[in-house]
């Protein structure tokens, strides 16, 4: 007789996953069962398969996996195929009932495994046995009685198994699960995973260190932050990243994530990370009023070989509502700019990880201008030196546009005359 390993049971235990991740899951419900990690099928002792009858069948209004057959699992079985390995000290939950009552015996599963040959039961002869569930609270989803969940450790000698096979544990009533989730116990990797972007949010300005923006998990995959009453404005990117360690080493997603709102108003803001996957989201949801804010703009870019983007050039707002900055004597050579909002960097155009770049020929006057509600820049590139001021009328050399292609004399505009740059009025 093969070997009964000992089990760890909880009448309607509880299941608060941390730090471990889930394997497989099945659950049952109303309208159907979610599955995850694998798949559930059945047969019988002929091996036909059963999966139609005994997988999503159902009891007491919602959909189980039923357990029947006898403990040599020579009838009929129950197969879950998973997608991972399972490892020494992985935790099997079931949680499942019976609907009847059978005076001297028990009902439970009886699990063996795809290598190794010690297998697992949720009973013996004197052990726990599933409650009797015998019908829903009329009128009702819920059960008359909370279904036990019972916990299996998978043995030693099962690891590296990626396919379970169920039959009943005793011969009593079928046995109805209603749950199933395996869950891995190995130590999850001891990291961080922290938001850094934006002060409006966030309350530091991309600081991977600011440990009040680290996330949380439950299950050391999905991650989590939430921050409240941030007052958010129509239109404006708000930008971050989610960083692990504390540090710039690892980052995600590559190009800054961004958040957006269709209404200058207080929100909640919720930041969702899945470090399998690297996924990285936010949502706001909308919870007070805000009026919009003034604010005010100015330039840093690498102009006069200012690498380090340290001069601030202020803008000056017009009548029109849109701000402008005026920069003299620019050498000929290709800039990198943005437009920052309140001094900070907390919001910059364009938005995103890409600089506005300005090509220009000869030393010039550029001139930038900011639109705040379409959140778009313009510039302008005036040449200032090697240029003379001639009436139209004294002309009389042949005249050139910039594109090399000869003009009349009533050209108005920059022109190549004699050899030199003119305007033209």
């Amino acid at each position: 007789m093969k070997k009964l390993f000992t089990f760890i049971a909880a009448a309607a235990m509880a299941l608060t996953v941390n730090a471990q991740s889930t394997i497989y899951s099945w659950e049952g419900g109303e309208e159907g069962a979610t599955e995850v990690g694998g798949k559930a099928s059945a047969s019988d002792a002929d091996g036909a398969d059963t999966t139609a009858d005994d997988i999503n069948m159902a009891n007491s209004t919602f959909k189980c996996i039923r357990l029947r057959g006898a403990k040599d699992f020579s009838t009929f079985t129950v197969t879950l195929t998973l997608d991972k390995e399972l490892s020494a000290g992985d935790k099997i939950n079931i949680t499942a009932h019976r609907n009847k009552d059978v005076a001297g015996k028990k009902s439970g599963a009886l699990l063996k495994f795809e290598k190794g040959e010690t297998q697992v039961a949720t009973d013996t002869n004197d052990g726990l046995e599933f409650v009797n569930v015998n019908a829903a609270v009329e009128g009702t989803s819920e059960y008359s009685t909370t279904p036990n969940t019972v916990t299996l450790v998978v043995p030693d000698d099962a690891a590296g198994s990626k396919v379970i096979t169920m039959t009943r544990a005793q011969t009593a009533t079928n046995l109805f699960i209603s749950k199933i989730e395996i869950v891995s116990t190995a130590a999850a990797a001891t990291e961080t995973w922290t938001v850094a972007g934006v002060g409006t949010i966030l309350g530091s300005t991309w600081d991977p260190t600011d440990t009040s923006n680290d996330m949380t998990s439950t299950d050391g995959k999905n991650y989590t932050l939430v921050k409240e009453n941030c007052t958010l404005e129509q239109g404006t990117s708000y930008e971050f990243k989610v960083v692990k360690d504390h540090a710039w080493t690892e980052a995600y997603p590559g190009s800054n994530a961004s958040l957006t709102v269709n209404e200058t108003a207080i929100y909640k803001v919720t930041f969702t990370f899945n470090s399998e996957t690297k996924e990285v989201s936010a949502a706001a949801v909308k919870t007070g009023e805000a009026s919009a804010v003034e604010h005010t703009y100015d330039v840093k870019g690498n102009f006069f070989n200012d690498t380090n983007w340290e001069k601030v050039y202020p803008m000056t707002k017009g009548n029109d509502g849109n701000w402008t900055v005026t920069i003299d004597g620019l050498e000929a050579g290709n800039y990198e700019f943005k437009v920052r909002q309140d001094n900070s960097w907390d919001v910059s155009y364009p938005a995103g990880t890409k600089n506005y770049e300005v090509a220009i020929e000869a030393v010039s006057t550029l001139t930038i201008k900011f639109f705040p509600e379409s959140k778009t820049i313009e510039t302008t590139v005036a040449p200032t030196t090697a240029i003379s001021t001639v009436k139209a009328a004294q002309q009389t050399a042949e005249i050139y546009n910039l594109a090399g292609q000869k003009v009349s004399d009533s050209y108005k505009g920059v022109v190549i005359m004699n050899g030199k740059k003119v305007v033209i009025k």
